[in-house]
């Protein structure tokens, strides 16, 4: 990929997320910084798509998404939901949904089949990434606060 096509689909990134970040009322002092998870796990997941296939860079940024999403989190004292979702609208399948439907229409079950399949995909591996961090750090917050208490 060329250089100025790569700084311009992360400038897009970027821009994309804080649009979503305005879309969803996300409070104004946080818009403009909900544009960092999209932009860095963006980059992370261009660079994991040219080695692997869109589950894994899917997963991988989405990982990239809810891991700088929690630290942003604790860092500003507000709701993980705040990173979150402006950031995640960059892997939503909507284009293979929207084929979906629009496939369906047009009765051809085989690529209508195929698009919801690669939706699906894209979905478990949003969700699978959001659960592996989340538990993680339910995981951590627990051992801390045995380790505290033990003390």
């Amino acid at each position: 990929m060329e250089l100025n096509h790569l700084i311009l689909r992360l400038i897009a990134s970027y821009l994309a997320t804080v649009a979503a970040a305005i879309n969803v009322n996300a409070p104004r002092k946080f818009i403009y910084w909900s544009g960092i998870p999209g932009i860095i796990s963006y980059a992370v997941y261009l660079f994991v798509l040219s080695l692997t296939n869109t589950f894994i860079a899917t997963f991988i940024g989405s990982l990239i998404v809810s891991i700088i999403g929690q630290w942003m989190s604790r860092k500003f004292k507000t709701v993980v939901n705040v990173f979150y979702i402006p950031a995640f609208f960059l892997y939503v399948p909507g284009i293979a949904i929207y084929e979906t439907a629009e496939y369906f229409m047009e009765n051809n079950l085989i690529a209508a089949s195929q698009s919801f399949y690669q939706a699906l995909v894209t979905a478990l591996a949003i969700g699978l990434a959001v659960f592996v961090v989340d538990s993680a750090m339910d995981t951590y917050k627990y051992h801390l606060n045995k380790r505290t208490q033990s003390e």
